[in-house]
């Protein structure tokens, strides 16, 4: 689909330099990179909106195809591009009272010919000057500014901000991918220099492409702090570079102590608080991720925390490999997170009231722990993890305990299969009880429970209806080739010897990609 913001973009840049006042050739050449960028995106041939300013600044030539060198001998002439792979002509065809007319632009390959061949000679000769994106964009800027045109201004700083924080436009077109090559690019300078006296403001109703962003969620998306400050230097434009500069310069200083930081509240505050708990750390090789187990009577405890660093929040998670499910699936508890049975989000545990602390809780759902802050603030933030996580584990785990197993096999299979796909009458909200992501573990564990219980018959019932699932599928998922299908190839008598499958979750499927692509 034509990207028709930028066609439009085009179109009235042109109508721009050709009130310039500027030399002839001077404007071919900023029609010549005009158009290369016009190239980048996804457009049609606008050249005719405005082709008679681009054949009066002889960027494009129109020639009739009988003039054009060797076209008699091209196999069959058609309206529409021309291009020749092998030589690298290119020319677009248009029927005209009669005769085929080819539309070439100057710098192009098929331009280079007629060069070659005398056709044109002297000034139309004369090789198009290559104008970097800086350049270009800071000329068209400051000809906007004279010419009061402050859309179309506006419109071209916001096509290069998008450009550059979206990865579109880059080192090979002369812009550094840091924070300080920025900085040190004169006619970035100047460009930004332009937008700040022209306050220009993102467009209302403008499209994305060159609608300025905000500010606050490039910030947010920026994963780090070099695409922080280039958002920064394009958008915060009430700070000076000077300021931004040093804004800079302290950001680094703080988060080069970063590793520090984590080291002495994550790896020594927290784990402190946390070992006096009970809980062990499991040895773990992903970043800012930390691990703990605890062993009980029901199973053993899981614990993770994960620093999500460009949020900026602690993400907790409490799960448990539960002492039911590991002797249905033949082993005893191991550190693997894959592994869980039941698992949430701690913060679901908390009281309502502890939610509602918004200096605590961060909006995703953690605990809110910016590396900027103050190591004070920091420090506290911990001893209310510390603490939240004591709460957080006593509901949640005494929730689980008061429901598996007991609880849970009292209530109707069939009623938790419908809970899981439609929700509690039919809202799609799935009660906590239910406890299982998917209607095979649900069906598997009745089925266990069953034919322990001695009823093989519910026991037979629950395998067949997960067959009669599989059998319904187009295609089956890692999950269901790795396990489901090698232990329902058993017959119903022997499948019990063995081993129940893996509880299926988030965390196995992620597992299940990884190992899929080792």
């Amino acid at each position: 689909m034509a990207q028709h913001a930028i066609e439009d973009l085009v179109e009235d840049t042109v109508f721009l330099i050709d009130s310039a006042d500027l030399p002839k050739l001077t404007k071919r050449d900023y029609l010549a990179a005009v158009y290369r960028i016009q190239n980048l995106f996804d457009t049609g041939y606008t050249h005719f909106r405005v082709i008679d300013i681009l054949l009066k600044y002889n960027f494009v030539y129109r020639i009739a195809s009988n003039d054009y060198p060797g076209y008699a001998n091209k196999a069959g002439a058609r309206t529409g591009w021309i291009e020749n792979e092998k030589t690298g002509e290119l020319a677009y065809a248009e029927l005209e009272e009669g005769q085929i007319y080819l539309y070439i632009d100057a710098g192009s390959t098929s331009w280079e010919k007629l060069c070659s061949e005398k056709i044109l000679a002297g000034t139309d000769c004369k090789p198009v000057s290559a104008i970097s994106l800086p350049q270009l964009i800071d000329s068209l800027l400051q000809e906007a500014e004279k010419q009061n045109q402050y859309i179309l201004l506006t419109q071209w700083y916001g096509l290069l901000v998008n450009g550059y924080l979206g990865g579109s436009f880059g080192r090979e077109d002369v812009l550094a991918d840091n924070f300080t090559g920025l900085l040190q690019n004169p006619d970035l300078l100047s460009i930004r220099a332009t937008a700040q006296r022209n306050q220009v403001k993102r467009l209302r109703n403008a499209d994305e492409s060159i609608a300025l962003p905000l500010l606050a969620d490039e910030v947010r998306l920026a994963g780090g702090i070099e695409k922080e400050f280039a958002a920064r230097f394009f958008l915060d434009l009430k700070k000076s570079p000077e300021k931004l500069k040093a804004a800079y310069t302290k950001a680094i200083k703080v988060m080069s102590g970063a590793g520090k930081l984590i080291e002495d509240l994550i790896d020594g505050q927290l784990a402190e608080g946390l070992t006096v708990q009970g809980w062990t750390m499991i040895q773990n090789q992903e970043a800012n991720a930390w691990h703990w187990y605890k062993d009980t009577p029901s199973g053993r405890r899981f614990l993770w925390i994960v620093l999500e660093k460009e949020d900026k929040f602690l993400m907790c998670h409490l799960g448990i490999q539960h002492r039911v499910l590991l002797d249905w699936q033949q082993r005893a508890a191991n550190t693997r997170l894959a592994d869980v049975h039941f698992y949430q989000m701690a913060i679901a545990s908390l009281p309502e009231s502890r939610l509602e602390n918004k200096t605590i809780i961060h909006p995703y759902g953690g605990w809110k722990f910016d590396l900027k802050s103050p190591r004070k603030t920091l420090t506290a933030q911990i001893g209310n993890l510390i603490e939240d996580i004591r709460t957080a584990e006593t509901n949640y785990f005494s929730s689980i305990e008061d429901e598996f197993p007991e609880d849970f096999f009292k209530r109707n299979p069939e009623q938790l299969l419908y809970l899981i796909e439609e929700g509690e009458e039919g809202t799609g909200i799935v009660p906590n009880y239910v406890l299982f992501d998917s209607p095979y573990t649900i069906l598997l564990s009745f089925a266990f429970h069953y034919h322990k219980q001695g009823d093989s018959t519910k026991a037979a019932s629950m395998l067949n209806i997960i067959r009669e699932k599989l059998n319904s599928k187009s295609k089956l998922s890692a999950y269901d080739d790795r396990y489901l299908v090698p232990f329902l190839s058993a017959a119903n008598e022997s499948v019990f010897n063995l081993a129940m499958p893996p509880v299926y979750h988030y965390l196995l499927v992620q597992d299940l990609k990884v190992v899929s692509q080792i």
